[in-house]
Order: structure tokens, then C-alpha cells, then sequence
């Protein structure tokens, strides 16, 4: 086949924000200032049929915040990272985006020693459908210097895990800088089958599987495949959530 096609495969995602703020209740923000992940426009009135074989894979994450994450390395060798966001769009006082961010960004030394920062948001994405898998892409019309965007595929049918924004360090003697728009893509989305995207609500079901993995690089280093088969040990035979449930 040289266009694939399939029957839209149905996935949800929720938001899930307790462990970004686990033990800090009074700065978890509302749900509701995370936006509705957008299905990227087809040009489908063209007629050609390699633009409807990509119609309902690509996606894509709006920030839902407005600001410029700056990271680098200083004259001693020691990575660093800060964040200015605009006062006209965010208020300045307690709680606030200070609260947030202060969880939602990390940064590490990557394996070629570079540095890696992370800008974490707390969508999960589930399906029922095997092997179905998630790229994450440069968001697109994204502002940015010195830094590289980090793409990775996982199948996320067995192994549910929060989105990220990653971006690596290229020219250690200068900083790297990188403009989120609130509203606009933090991140872009392709899926390997057709999808019919959907919210969901969390479940206690949903949860439970999520804390299966969630965090567990933090702990373990390269164990991700060995922990694999017992994760999936574990998985409820549906995660989706039902009419009625």
C-alpha cells in the first residue's frame, strides 16, 4: 500500500498533574488552563491521496503559557536555566507561573554530555489498540536559538507517560533561548495509525497504570525494557473510557 489508510483508532488523553506537584497542593493550577490538544488542517480539497493518508495523525500541543526558557553552561562548566514570562498574559503574585514552572522544567546532562531541558506538561495519551505509537515533533512558527529539538517515538499502548518539550544545547559558549507562545504549538504529534482524539476525565484505573512508569528514568538508568514486560503484566485489559463508565 502506498497511501495507508486505516479506520480512525480511538485514543483519549487526560491531565494528569499529581505527580509534577505531589506534596504541593497549593500550587497544583487548574486543569483548565491546559488547553484541547489540536488536530493539525489537511488540505483534503486538494484530492491528493498522500495528504489524506497523514489526516488525523498529525496534532499538535498549544503552551499554556507564555515565555522564554533560557539554559546553558557558565564559565565553570555548570549547566543553568531560567525563564522570564510575560506580565501582560500572567499575573505575578502567589500562586503563580512561578509555581508551575519551577516543576514543569528540567534539565540534565545528556549522554554525549550535552545539556538537555525539558519543559514538562501533563498530558497522557491512552489507547486499546496494539502497537499503536506517538512521535513528538518540533512544533511548528516555534521561536528559538542555539538548541536542537529532541524527536522520539514510543508505542504508548503499554506504556503510558506524560508529553514533553525537549531541546538540547548546541554552542556550549553562548545561551540557548526558546519562545513559548501561549496558544501556540509547544510540541507536535504524529501518530503511526489514524486517530479520533479525545479528553477524558481521570480515572482511578487510568491512574493506577500511569504510576506504573511515570518517573521511573529518575530511578533506574537504561531499564526501561526490563521493566517493560512487567508493566504490561499489569495492564488493565481496557484503559479507555467507556459511555457510562
Amino acid at each position: 500500500m502506498i497511501f495507508p489508510r486505516n479506520k480512525p483508532v480511538p485514543v483519549q488523553y487526560l491531565i494528569d498533574l499529581r505527580k509534577m506537584y505531589e506534596g504541593q497542593e497549593s500550587s497544583k493550577p487548574p486543569k483548565g488552563i491546559y488547553p484541547n490538544i489540536k488536530k493539525q488542517h489537511s488540505q483534503l480539497d486538494i484530492g491528493c491521496p498522500a495528504i489524506a493518508a497523514t489526516n488525523n495523525k498529525l496534532f499538535d500541543v498549544p503552551s499554556p503559557f507564555t515565555f522564554d526558557l533560557i539554559f546553558g553552561r557558565d564559565e565553570f562548566g555548570d549547566s543553568y536555566w531560567r525563564y522570564t514570562f510575560d506580565t501582560k498574559v500572567h499575573r505575578d503574585f502567589t500562586p503563580s507561573i512561578h509555581d508551575i514552572l519551577k516543576y514543569a522544567l528540567t534539565n540534565s546532562e545528556t549522554g554525549g554530555k550535552s545539556i538537555q531541558m525539558q519543559f514538562g506538561v501533563p498530558y497522557a495519551l491512552m489507547t486499546d489498540t496494539p502497537d499503536t505509537s506517538l512521535t513528538i515533533l518540533p512544533p511548528h512558527n516555534i521561536k528559538y536559538e542555539n538548541c536542537a529539538f529532541v524527536t522520539g517515538e514510543f508505542v504508548f499502548t503499554d506504556w503510558v507517560r506524560h508529553l514533553s518539550s525537549a531541546w538540547v544545547l548546541l554552542d556550549e559558549s553562548k545561551p540557548a533561548v526558546v519562545h513559548y507562545e501561549i496558544g501556540e504549538p509547544c510540541m507536535s504529534l504524529y501518530f503511526n495509525k489514524q486517530v479520533e482524539l479525545s479528553f477524558v476525565e481521570n480515572t482511578q484505573k487510568a491512574l493506577d497504570y500511569i504510576d506504573q512508569n511515570v518517573l521511573s528514568t529518575f530511578y533506574l538508568k537504561n531499564a526501561i525494557e526490563s521493566m517493560f514486560a512487567t508493566v504490561k503484566s499489569r495492564r488493565p485489559k481496557k484503559l479507555l473510557v467507556r459511555n457510562g463508565d
